[in-house]
């Protein structure tokens, strides 16, 4: 061979070498870790150098890096590859109040005396109260408690004085009233007896570690439970450490309009014929996450009989409250640890539920209810994610699943 085809040769096969070397390296850009991407505490935006690393196409970006060790259902379509570029602006929606309620310093005045005037207020049934521990009994009827207490705290002046002034729930107070306590005795109680029906799956929620609650579902729910509803694009994660419940959301979000977006989360749809559920909300918008809420089915005894609305809107607020189907009391148990973000066309969901807060038995069945809503378009309204939608007529979410946790 001359030597002017030796030089010849030699340059193709090291520009071959070069361009196979640059394919195998220019597309696949350095994947970080989620905890060196510091989350800000309210909203801020952040510089990532590197976005996340993408999956061979072989298997969906949220299935690999959101699979779980057990995904149900898994034939929804999936929700798509997170976005990948060189540079990725991140920016985290987190509430600021949602590690824990801590007792303001100063609490103002008027707050103050409600308060005074609550702990000054004799109780309606004082020997129900003292003698709670005792009617809680393996054979006791708690629905029939349950409605005694309930009745008994709304007897109270100041219960109607806070329908009137809401100046609990404007300072975010925890509820103060006495019988609420024994209420969540009973309720306690009442999940230890709760059966699912007849023919319904029960799935036991898997052990995992602990999450970090930044609204980011990433590797660290691979040990999660996965609920991919049939034609849906949306996901619901589970697992828990043996003190918190750690629940996970993922939808189709609107980038555009996020202001409206939520996720309700809902307990104990199945206690008690007396209450409807208890549940609180992970906002969108950034806000704290929302207290327990429970909407009680009962009334008052001396609740007004009213067949025609423009009645009751006649009525002073204070017995207003009243004639309503359902009487929702606030703050009954404190707001979870939760967290959304909202990445590309994604909102995500996370919250860590302490299992005494709920209560959330141990080796007993529970129910969990999802309803998600998202802005519509021209960002005025908020419209449900199909297939967590309200179910009206009962007040529960249509999605509903049976879990149990072990010791």
């Amino acid at each position: 061979m001359s030597e002017v085809a030796f030089v010849g040769l030699f340059i193709v096969v090291a520009a071959k070498i070069f361009l196979h070397s640059n394919q195998q390296t220019s597309g696949t850009p350095v994947q970080i870790q989620k905890k060196q991407v510091q989350r800000p505490a309210q909203v801020s935006s952040k510089r990532v150098a590197n976005a996340r690393a993408t999956p061979p196409k072989s298997e969906p970006a949220v299935n690999r890096a959101m699979k779980g060790k057990q995904a149900l259902n898994q034939t929804a379509a999936p929700l798509g590859p997170l976005p990948v570029g060189k540079q990725t602006v991140v920016q985290t929606v987190q509430a600021p109040k949602a590690e824990s309620w801590h007792k303001p310093a100063k609490i103002p005045e008027k707050l103050k005396k409600f308060l005074d005037e609550i702990a000054r207020e004799p109780s309606p049934c004082p020997r129900l109260l003292a003698d709670i521990d005792r009617l809680i009994s393996p054979k006791a009827d708690l629905d029939k408690l349950f409605a005694r207490l309930q009745r008994c705290k709304w007897k109270r002046n100041t219960y109607s004085e806070e329908q009137e002034s809401i100046i609990l729930f404007r300072h975010d107070w925890p509820d103060p009233w006495p019988e609420e306590k024994a209420i969540r005795n009973v309720i306690a109680a009442m999940t230890e007896r709760v059966q699912p029906p007849d023919g319904v799956m029960v799935y036991q929620v898997p052990r995992g570690k602990a999450v970090t609650i930044d609204g980011v579902l990433d590797e660290e729910w691979n040990d999660s439970l996965v609920f991919a509803p049939k034609g849906s694009k949306g996901r619901i994660f589970v697992k828990t450490d043996g003190e918190f419940l750690y629940l996970g959301g993922a939808v189709p979000g609107n980038p555009s309009a996020s202001s409206l977006d939520s996720m309700m989360v809902v307990f104990h749809q199945h206690l008690s014929p007396h209450f409807a559920n208890e549940y609180f909300f992970i906002y969108g918008r950034g806000s704290a996450p929302s207290k327990g809420v429970r909407g009680n089915r009962i009334k008052p005894e001396d609740a007004p009989k009213i067949s025609d609305w423009r009645e009751r809107d006649k009525l002073p607020k204070k017995i207003r409250w009243k004639t309503f189907d359902t009487i929702y009391d606030d703050h009954v148990f404190p707001a979870p640890k939760a967290a959304t973000y909202l990445q590309g066309e994604t909102r995500m969901y996370e919250a860590a539920v302490k299992l005494e807060d709920i209560p959330i038995p141990r080796n007993r069945p529970f129910t969990l209810g999802i309803n998600i809503d998202k802005t519509t378009d021209d960002g005025k309204n908020r419209q449900p994610v199909w297939p967590f939608e309200q179910d009206y007529s009962t007040g529960n979410p249509k999605w509903m699943v049976w879990l149990k946790i072990g010791n």
